[in-house]
Protein backbone atom coordinates (compact mmCIF):
# COMPACT_ATOMS: atom_id res chain seq x y z
CA UNK A 1 0.00 0.00 0.00
CA UNK A 2 1.27 3.17 -0.96
CA UNK A 3 1.56 5.65 2.43
CA UNK A 4 1.92 9.03 -0.50
CA UNK A 5 -1.98 9.76 0.69
CA UNK A 6 -4.32 11.96 -1.23
CA UNK A 7 -2.09 13.77 -2.99
CA UNK A 8 -0.30 10.77 -5.01
CA UNK A 9 1.32 11.65 -8.18
CA UNK A 10 0.69 9.59 -11.81
CA UNK A 11 4.00 7.50 -12.27
CA UNK A 12 4.41 10.16 -14.63
CA UNK A 13 4.87 12.96 -12.59
CA UNK A 14 6.98 13.40 -10.04
CA UNK A 15 5.74 15.27 -7.01
CA UNK A 16 9.33 17.11 -6.71
CA UNK A 17 8.08 19.06 -9.70
CA UNK A 18 5.12 20.38 -8.44
CA UNK A 19 5.29 23.02 -6.04
CA UNK A 20 1.77 23.31 -3.96
CA UNK A 21 1.09 27.05 -3.39
CA UNK A 22 1.37 28.45 0.27
CA UNK A 23 -1.82 29.91 1.91
CA UNK A 24 -0.75 33.47 2.08
CA UNK A 25 -0.35 33.88 -1.58
CA UNK A 26 -3.89 32.05 -2.21
CA UNK A 27 -5.05 34.33 -0.02
CA UNK A 28 -3.82 37.77 -1.87
CA UNK A 29 -5.08 36.03 -5.06
CA UNK A 30 -8.38 36.26 -3.49
CA UNK A 31 -8.04 39.83 -2.05
CA UNK A 32 -7.38 40.66 -6.02
CA UNK A 33 -10.12 38.54 -7.15
CA UNK A 34 -12.62 39.91 -4.81
CA UNK A 35 -11.61 43.25 -5.75
CA UNK A 36 -11.96 42.44 -9.45
CA UNK A 37 -15.12 41.03 -9.04
CA UNK A 38 -16.64 43.13 -6.67
CA UNK A 39 -15.64 46.53 -8.23
CA UNK A 40 -17.87 47.02 -11.07
CA UNK A 41 -20.77 45.92 -8.53
CA UNK A 42 -20.52 48.41 -5.84
CA UNK A 43 -20.38 51.04 -8.47
CA UNK A 44 -22.81 50.10 -10.60
CA UNK A 45 -25.60 52.24 -9.29
CA UNK A 46 -23.97 55.38 -9.77
CA UNK A 47 -22.44 54.41 -13.12
CA UNK A 48 -25.13 52.11 -14.73
CA UNK A 49 -22.66 51.67 -17.73
CA UNK A 50 -20.73 49.31 -15.45
CA UNK A 51 -23.41 46.06 -16.50
CA UNK A 52 -21.16 45.62 -19.32
CA UNK A 53 -18.25 45.70 -17.71
CA UNK A 54 -19.37 43.50 -14.65
CA UNK A 55 -20.83 40.61 -17.30
CA UNK A 56 -17.50 41.11 -19.46
CA UNK A 57 -15.45 40.46 -16.35
CA UNK A 58 -17.65 37.45 -15.21
CA UNK A 59 -17.42 36.11 -18.88
CA UNK A 60 -13.33 35.64 -18.14
CA UNK A 61 -14.08 34.53 -14.92
CA UNK A 62 -15.84 31.63 -16.52
CA UNK A 63 -13.77 31.27 -19.43
CA UNK A 64 -10.68 30.73 -16.87
CA UNK A 65 -12.65 27.97 -15.31
CA UNK A 66 -12.33 25.88 -18.43
CA UNK A 67 -8.36 26.21 -18.22
CA UNK A 68 -8.94 25.38 -14.18
CA UNK A 69 -7.67 28.87 -13.11
CA UNK A 70 -9.95 32.31 -11.56
CA UNK A 71 -8.86 35.66 -12.19
CA UNK A 72 -6.98 35.91 -8.83
CA UNK A 73 -5.14 32.67 -9.61
CA UNK A 74 -4.02 33.98 -13.13
CA UNK A 75 -2.62 37.06 -12.30
CA UNK A 76 -0.83 35.43 -9.49
CA UNK A 77 -0.07 32.15 -11.43
CA UNK A 78 -1.78 29.04 -10.01
CA UNK A 79 -3.85 26.40 -11.27
CA UNK A 80 -6.09 23.98 -9.55
CA UNK A 81 -5.37 20.60 -10.24
CA UNK A 82 -6.51 17.01 -9.42
CA UNK A 83 -4.98 15.42 -6.36
CA UNK A 84 -3.84 12.09 -8.53
CA UNK A 85 -2.91 13.01 -11.50
CA UNK A 86 -2.35 17.08 -11.10
CA UNK A 87 -4.04 17.69 -14.34
CA UNK A 88 -5.96 20.22 -14.25
CA UNK A 89 -9.74 20.04 -13.36
CA UNK A 90 -12.96 20.54 -15.41
CA UNK A 91 -15.21 23.12 -15.96
CA UNK A 92 -17.48 21.20 -13.99
CA UNK A 93 -15.61 20.82 -11.17
CA UNK A 94 -14.58 24.44 -11.10
CA UNK A 95 -17.88 25.14 -11.12
CA UNK A 96 -18.60 22.72 -8.06
CA UNK A 97 -15.25 24.25 -6.17
CA UNK A 98 -16.30 27.61 -6.56
CA UNK A 99 -19.97 27.98 -6.29
CA UNK A 100 -20.81 24.57 -3.94
CA UNK A 101 -17.26 24.14 -2.55
CA UNK A 102 -17.03 27.78 -1.74
CA UNK A 103 -20.22 28.28 0.05
CA UNK A 104 -19.61 25.02 2.01
CA UNK A 105 -16.29 27.10 3.37
CA UNK A 106 -17.91 29.98 4.04
CA UNK A 107 -21.11 29.10 6.08
CA UNK A 108 -19.17 27.55 9.15
CA UNK A 109 -17.44 31.15 9.87
CA UNK A 110 -15.16 30.46 7.16
CA UNK A 111 -13.68 27.83 8.25
CA UNK A 112 -13.55 26.05 5.51
CA UNK A 113 -11.42 28.90 3.80
CA UNK A 114 -9.02 29.17 7.24
CA UNK A 115 -8.22 24.78 6.47
CA UNK A 116 -6.02 25.83 3.75
CA UNK A 117 -3.67 27.03 6.81
CA UNK A 118 -3.67 24.04 8.74
CA UNK A 119 -3.59 21.60 6.11
CA UNK A 120 -0.54 19.35 5.19
CA UNK A 121 -1.50 19.84 1.39
CA UNK A 122 -2.75 23.50 1.77
CA UNK A 123 -6.45 22.49 0.81
CA UNK A 124 -9.64 24.12 1.65
CA UNK A 125 -13.04 22.18 2.09
CA UNK A 126 -14.16 23.47 -1.24
CA UNK A 127 -10.45 22.13 -2.89
CA UNK A 128 -11.03 18.59 -0.94
CA UNK A 129 -14.84 18.18 -2.46
CA UNK A 130 -13.56 17.86 -5.46
CA UNK A 131 -10.02 16.25 -4.75
CA UNK A 132 -8.23 19.54 -5.62
CA UNK A 133 -4.45 21.20 -4.74
CA UNK A 134 -3.68 24.53 -6.01
CA UNK A 135 0.11 24.73 -7.32
CA UNK A 136 2.32 27.12 -8.78
CA UNK A 137 2.37 27.65 -12.52
CA UNK A 138 5.57 26.85 -13.88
Amino acid sequence: MDDRGPTQLSSDVERSQVRLTPPAKRFGAWLVESFILGLPSTLMSEVPSLWALWILVWVWELVLWTKSKTIGKQIFHMTVVHTETYEGVSFGMMFLREIVGKFLSAIVLGLGFLWVAIDRDHQGWHDKIISSVVIEDR
